[in-house]
């Protein structure tokens, strides 16, 4: 007969392996569940994995649009991507942005470049290249952010199809990400920009609307 210590000890190793399995189960969940929530930000374009071909970018953030006070910081060179937006290219949209550079503590007047602009993607969402720029620049391109301008505005217009401007949308253009590429430094400039701090915010993009009421 089997004594009753052997089954108290058989009763507690069951019920450990029980409760194992129930946890088991229970992380299993939680990471299957945090799969389907990042599958389906990328697709929404809410996180953004990005790769810079022409090597300006290290990092990329989400850069709010059209949310009032919402404002990013990017130490050194980075690229801040919105979410993917819808787009006719046969409207007029106004983009723009407020932003301002700090230097550090050694420096009297620092400068960033700062760029603003769309990244263009087709009706099947794949990005678009060729024409001018990486990007299309409609709102700053090569801007020299003094530190000691405090808050500037960025702003500019984009319309129609084409490879000639940076006022252009690629030809095919049915959706873009805004892109803010800040802190660029190339050549000579790296001494004068070595260690920038640029915040960004106030983000719009939206088409313009038409005042007239007809004839």
């Amino acid at each position: 007969m089997m004594s009753e210590g052997f089954k108290n000890h058989s009763m507690k190793r069951s019920a450990f392996f029980t409760a194992l399995s129930f946890y088991a189960r229970v992380l299993t969940g939680v990471l299957a569940a945090i799969g389907i929530v990042s599958i389906i930000a990328l697709q929404t374009g809410w996180l953004t994995l990005f790769s810079e071909a022409d090597g300006r970018a290290l990092q990329s953030d989400a850069l709010p649009l059209n949310v009032r006070e919402s404002t990013v910081a990017a130490n050194g060179k980075k690229v801040i991507m919105s979410q993917m937006i819808p787009v006719d290219s046969s409207l007029t949209y106004d983009i723009s942005a407020e932003v301002r550079s700090i230097a550090p503590a050694n420096v009297k007047n620092g400068v960033a470049l700062t760029y603003l602009g769309v990244a263009t993607f087709d009706k099947d969402k794949k990005e678009t290249r060729g024409g001018p720029g990486t990007y299309r620049y409609a709102g700053a391109s090569n801007f020299r952010l003094y530190s000691d301008a405090g808050w500037r505005v960025l702003s500019g217009s984009i319309t129609g199809e084409g490879d000639e401007a940076h006022t252009q949308f690629r030809p095919g253009t049915r959706y873009v990400r805004i892109v803010a590429l800040l802190n660029y430094v190339s050549g000579d400039e790296k001494a004068e920009t070595a260690g920038m701090t640029t915040e960004i915010r106030n983000v719009r993009f939206a088409p313009r609307l038409n005042m007239n009421s007809g004839k």
